[in-house]
Formats: C-alpha cells, sequence, structure tokens
C-alpha cells in the first residue's frame, strides 16, 4: 500500500478477511478498506491489483475487478489449483497478468521507501522477540490475526 503511494496511486483500496489488518492498514493511508469475508471489490474499476495470497478466488476477484485494460499483477504464491481462474475475461479485456515471485529486484526501491517514511513503517511491527524466542515468533506470525510483522531480535 505505502509502496503503491510512493507510485503516484491516488487510492489504495485494501481487502483482507481480517478486520484488525484492515483496521492497521486504514490507519496507515488506506481510502478504501474491504472485508472480503462479506464485502466486494469494485468491478472493472482498479488500474492495478496486486494479488498477494495466492488463492485462486483472489486471483479470480482480481482479474474481475481489474479496469478494461488494467494490469494485475500476482505475486502470491499458494498450494491451491490456478488453472480456473478467468483468462478469457483478462484476454478479452486486455488486462495484462505480470508475474512477480515475491521480492525479485525490489530490494533497492523498498529500502529507499523504507528510509523515507520509518514512522509509518514502524507502525508495522506488532511484535518483538529475542532469538531465543524464535519459535514463539514464529507461532505469532503464524496464528496471531493481530501480526503484521513480527521482529526477532538477534
Amino acid at each position: 500500500m505505502i509502496a503503491a503511494f510512493e507510485a503516484g496511486a491516488s487510492e489504495v483500496a485494501i481487502a483482507d478477511i481480517q478486520d484488525i489488518r484492515l483496521e492497521r492498514a486504514k490507519e496507515l493511508g488506506a481510502t478504501e478498506i474491504i472485508n472480503s469475508k462479506n464485502g466486494k471489490l469494485k468491478y472493472q474499476y482498479y488500474d492495478a491489483v496486486f494479488e498477494c495470497t495466492g488463492a485462486r478466488e483472489c486471483a479470480v476477484s482480481a482479474i474481475k475487478s481489474a479496469r478494461s485494460g488494467g494490469n494485475v499483477v500476482v505475486i502470491g504464491m499458494g498450494s491451491d489449483d490456478m488453472t480456473q481462474i478467468p483468462l478469457l475475461d483478462a484476454v478479452c479485456r486486455e488486462i495484462s497478468i505480470h508475474g512477480s515471485f515475491r521480492y525479485r529486484n525490489t530490494y533497492p526501491v523498498a529500502l529507499n521507501i523504507i528510509a523515507k517514511h520509518k514512522e509509518l513503517f514502524s507502525k508495522l511491527i506488532t511484535h518483538h522477540y529475542n532469538i531465543d524466542e524464535a519459535e514463539e515468533a514464529f507461532i505469532t506470525a503464524l496464528h496471531d490475526p493481530s501480526a503484521c510483522k513480527v521482529m526477532v531480535n538477534i
């Protein structure tokens, strides 16, 4: 979201199934939040959609919510079968689909954005653990819906 604003987006919608994460996104500047359990993204509206979960249903939603001529970036890599996404819809509406294997070539840009917005990024860190508590940190990251970024201090 922060990177989208940094790249010039005037609106950034965030969809999730956890209200606590959506509230954090709103606090950090999201212009729209959508709980995917009971709300829907706007149909054929967004210029760019970043699908970060790897879930097939989310990839379908990403394509359906992108405007004609828009872009969908698939970042999430799940174990779900992605063969049922609506490619014909994407082709007919000339949507460009881009794959990104998470972190490829992003570190220099990301580090510059973090340096520019240190205070904002510090709000993303929700938990701190010492190295001897690393196992607990991983459990928290996996199971605690309030966890955003869990830090293990070395």
